[in-house]
């Protein structure tokens, strides 16, 4: 029941959120971003993404393994 509670509110949060970003943005009259792949940092985006998606790949088995030794 907790973690029910827990995850409506995380999604109230982060709707919340939007709505702010969304009525600030045209409040303050900001401009949009032109998008990274736009840009010349597009291929340290890249690399970036690969490098955290190999890490999180190489660490997953550690993460799913069942471990049999635990002191209880």
């Amino acid at each position: 029941m907790e973690f029910l509670v827990f995850i409506m509110f995380f999604i109230i949060i982060i709707i919340l959120t939007l709505f702010i970003n969304k009525f600030l943005t045209k409040w303050l009259g900001v401009e949009k971003k032109e998008k990274i792949s736009e840009t010349s940092g597009k291929n340290i985006d890249r690399w970036g993404r690969g490098l955290i998606l190999l890490t999180f790949l190489c660490t997953l088995p550690y993460a799913i393994e069942e471990d049999k030794n635990v002191i209880k």
